[in-house]
């Protein structure tokens, strides 16, 4: 059908030159948004439809910050803040990059704004393992409030002791304090955890290579 047709075409060009060219693939995802939303057309998971949003509004905002259209890129991490609060894809990517051109209130409300969503999570469940460990990631990856990350990061371990994703958001907050050592202890435990999976593997691997991180 036409319309499947538009749609495949559509989300495989926004693919291919998302890196290069993070407006124009904004503008495929667009239509892909728009053919999707046609009657005729559904996804089988209804998280696709906010997944494309997304993935849209991270890239026109990704391409508006290269040119330096600075406040049009923060109307648009706006509308990403209010489709889904606390979505750490926008986080991760985004707190770096307005830091690097020159925006460190403004990467400092991001991640304050996105790290209290995970802290009152873990005040209102204070036995649950994963909300201490997205708290946790959340701080490590944006290198702030690195000393209640270790403490949550801990707790997750703590409470769910057989994870190798909560050992290893302990290494990457032991990491963001610049302890290599600690980091690489956790690493190879989350890597032990799971024996037959080469992502912690990997991650062992970086953490032996990549620089530490410069406190903002």
């Amino acid at each position: 059908p036409e319309d499947q047709t538009v749609t495949i075409a559509n989300q495989y060009l926004g693919n291919l030159v998302a890196e290069k060219d993070p407006l124009a693939a904004a503008e495929h995802w667009e239509q892909l948004r728009f053919h999707i939303l046609k009657p005729t057309t559904n996804l089988t998971e209804q998280s696709g439809y906010l997944e494309i949003s997304l993935s849209l509004h991270r890239a026109r905002a990704r391409g508006l910050l290269a040119k330096g259209d600075k406040e049009d890129c923060l109307q648009v991490l706006a509308l990403c803040e209010q489709l889904d609060p606390g979505e750490i894809k926008v986080i991760e990517e985004f707190v770096p990059l307005l830091q690097k051109a020159g925006m460190r209130a403004e990467a400092d409300k991001l991640f304050e704004n996105n790290y209290q969503i995970y802290s009152n999570l873990v005040k209102q469940y204070p036995e649950s393992a994963n909300f201490h460990n997205q708290a946790a990631w959340v701080a490590a990856i944006c290198v702030r409030r690195l000393d209640e990350a270790l403490a949550l990061a801990e707790r997750a371990v703590k409470l769910a002791p057989l994870s190798p994703s909560y050992a290893d958001t302990l290494a990457e907050v032991h990491f963001a304090r610049g302890d290599r050592e600690q980091a690489l202890v956790w690493a190879r435990k989350a890597a032990a955890l799971e024996p037959d999976g080469k992502f912690y593997e990997e991650r062992l691997q970086s953490f032996s290579k990549r620089e530490l991180p410069t406190k903002p």
